[in-house]
């Protein structure tokens, strides 16, 4: 399979699905990854750091000190096993 880009802007829709359709963002890495072949340090790149460049947020999108960061961890599968939220953990 070849992974395609379908233009530059993404609009955050309720339950976390990427707009026009029902995938989340963690369920487009997973398929990028498994599915595509892409390097999963290039996908979580492009996972954190592509949002927020499409809405101008600079303190996002990266794990560097000054940076608000949430934070999933997930396992070998990159199946979801916990959620650290503006230091929280919420999962």
């Amino acid at each position: 399979r070849r992974l395609h880009g379908i233009g530059h802007q993404r609009h955050a829709v309720p339950g976390g699905a990427l707009a026009g359709g029902t995938a989340t963002q963690l369920q487009c890495l997973r398929w990028a990854v498994h599915e595509c072949g892409v390097n999963l340090v290039d996908a979580v790149r492009a996972a954190a750091a592509t949002p927020a460049a499409a809405i101008g947020a600079t303190a996002v999108g990266d794990l560097r000190p000054g940076m608000s960061a949430d934070v999933l961890v997930v396992d070998s599968d990159l199946e979801l096993r916990a959620v650290l939220r503006r230091g929280q953990w919420l999962r």
